[in-house]
């Protein structure tokens, strides 16, 4: 090969060589110019994010409950219960020996008579009102016309170590003291006729209470 085609040969791998650098730059400057697109474009998706302050996706954030919100969830609400509580007033009075028989209601109805009372004492004291003893409970009497009605009772079978016995469907106290203790007999129904009935217990007076229908 002489001079002269030596010499062009060489400008041929030249050209070669620079077209395959031009098609890398070429390469290289399209995969900058999508890097740079993505990150311009996640710079200004968060900078909107933070500027409104909201998540991305729209959702808003909960506002916390203020301190002074008096009814704000999980806020302790008993005072305003006892507050709005007021106990009930007793409609008939009787005392023996210290010991005090409140009567705040007889309810009749279909189902049965309710009687509502308390009996306390000013020091703890011993009283004979358990379930058992339903016939030493208090009993509802109708003077005009010559009833007394007791407590009704239920007879609950044996089991383990205790023989059948009968219960009054009524609440049980076995203790009394200072502190308030309503308690609930039921009796049978009264008739629509009788309007006042006299509650008797132990060596109590009579306590003479209007009957609710």
């Amino acid at each position: 090969m002489n001079r002269q085609d030596r010499a062009l040969a060489a400008v041929r791998r030249l050209a070669a060589l620079t077209a395959g650098v031009t098609v890398v730059l070429g390469l290289s400057a399209c995969a900058g110019d999508d890097a740079a697109g993505e990150t311009s474009g996640n710079s200004s998706e968060g900078s909107a994010d933070e500027t409104s302050g909201e998540p991305s996706d729209g959702a808003s954030s909960p506002t916390p409950a203020s301190e002074d919100d008096d009814d704000a969830p999980g806020t302790d609400q008993s005072a305003a219960l006892f507050e709005a509580y007021s106990a009930p007033e007793p409609v008939g009075t009787a005392t023996w020996e210290g010991q005090t028989l409140e009567v705040f209601e007889v309810d009749s109805t279909a189902a049965g008579t309710r009687l509502a009372f308390q009996l306390s004492s000013p020091e703890n004291d011993h009283a004979d009102m358990d379930a058992r003893n339903w016939s030493e409970l208090p009993q509802l009497v109708d003077s005009a016309g010559e009833l007394a009605y007791q407590p009704l009772t239920v007879t609950q079978p044996a089991y383990g170590n205790e023989d059948e016995q009968r219960l009054c469907l009524c609440t049980g106290q076995e203790a009394v003291g200072s502190g308030p203790r309503m308690q609930h007999i039921l009796y049978e129904p009264l008739p629509d006729g009788v309007t006042s009935v006299d509650v008797t217990y132990g060596d109590f007076e009579p306590v003479t209470v209007s009957v609710e229908h």
